[in-house]
């Protein structure tokens, strides 16, 4: 029970955090002139190397306590921060770029969708290792 809560909350703060830091980022891009695909560029390299550090973390975990289970979770917070930052700048990019309400609606609408199917696809492949 302790431990879904802990979850829970872990994911909300990861949602939280993540939504700070898409603001800074795309403040600071605005500031240096960055463009938006360049920081989208940034993000995505950033989400693929956490995702591999994560992938690591679990392959070296193998369900032991101590440094190698802390450094896998950690891996995994970041994973998710790094994903959810992602997300949120792609979204406030599409709700920036659209002059009217229901275009941004459906844009947003349409990055959720697209990202709801990209976890479901890379879920697959993991749920096919564990069997």
């Amino acid at each position: 029970m302790a431990s879904g809560v802990v979850t829970a909350l872990g994911g909300d703060v990861a949602l939280t955090v993540s939504f700070a830091v898409a603001s800074e980022l795309s403040d600071a891009a605005s500031l240096e002139q960055m463009s938006q695909v360049a920081l989208v560029s940034c993000l995505l390299v950033a989400t693929t190397f956490s995702a591999w550090l994560t992938t690591l973390g679990m392959y070296y975990d193998g369900g032991r306590n101590g440094i190698p289970a802390f450094v896998a979770r950690i891996a995994a917070v970041t994973h998710r921060v790094a994903l959810n930052t992602l997300v949120q700048v792609i979204a406030l990019i599409a709700a920036a770029t659209q002059p009217r309400r229901l275009v941004r609606v459906l844009s947003l609408i349409g990055v959720a969708v697209f990202f709801v199917f990209l976890q479901r696809v890379s879920s697959m492949g993991v749920v096919k290792m564990k069997k």
